[in-house]
């Protein structure tokens, strides 16, 4: 499953980078950069917030997420040229 996975983040990666060559719209992120984003600038705390994520996805539609799913999985695997891994 984990190069499943790799395969479908370089290609949403090479998507969004030619999106952004065509449009300079960057439609790509990672909690990696948003981590040393934060890590490179100097805050002061003003105010303390905690958030639960913990439902952040059960209210989706399972169906969608499945359907979503498939269809990367799909586009994957097309612009590979391959049907397996």
């Amino acid at each position: 499953m984990t190069l499943v996975l790799q395969a479908i983040k370089t290609h949403v990666k090479k998507y969004c980078h030619k999106v952004y060559e065509n449009s300079g719209v960057n439609l790509f992120w990672s909690i990696d950069k948003v981590i040393n984003a934060i890590k490179s600038k100097r805050y002061t705390v003003s105010e303390i917030n905690t958030f639960d994520f913990s439902t952040l996805y059960t209210s989706l539609p399972l169906h969608l997420v499945k359907t979503k799913l498939i269809g990367l999985v799909e586009k994957t695997f097309a612009r590979e040229k391959t049907t397996f891994v």
